[in-house]
């Protein structure tokens, strides 16, 4: 499987030291076919946000590869103070003959 790649530009809030625009980030990124996302942590801005793509687009992943061995997962979102919680049960497809 091919990996997952994101360019991720941190301390978004220091907009005033930034060396590189956010439009050339997109543009950057659309042109090598990858993601792109802005975060700040000392506020919390956009982390959890890009957390949850990364691990949503893994899962993915997973889910095609195993699918092609016949398994497949189903997801299920648990609220957990205040955060989104994913969770996943393997099941096993019958396999017809």
């Amino acid at each position: 499987p091919e990996a997952i790649i994101s360019i991720i530009g941190a301390r978004s809030d220091l907009f005033h030291k930034r060396e590189v625009l956010f439009k050339e980030g997109q543009n950057f990124v659309k042109s090598e076919n990858l993601e792109f996302f802005e975060c700040s942590a000392k506020p919390g801005e956009n982390v959890k946000e890009i957390f949850e793509q990364l691990t949503l687009r893994i899962l993915e992943k997973k889910e095609n590869f195993n699918q092609k061995w016949g398994y497949y997962y189903f997801f299920k979102q648990l609220k957990v103070k205040g955060w989104d919680w994913m969770t996943y049960k393997k099941k096993t497809l019958a396999i017809l003959h």
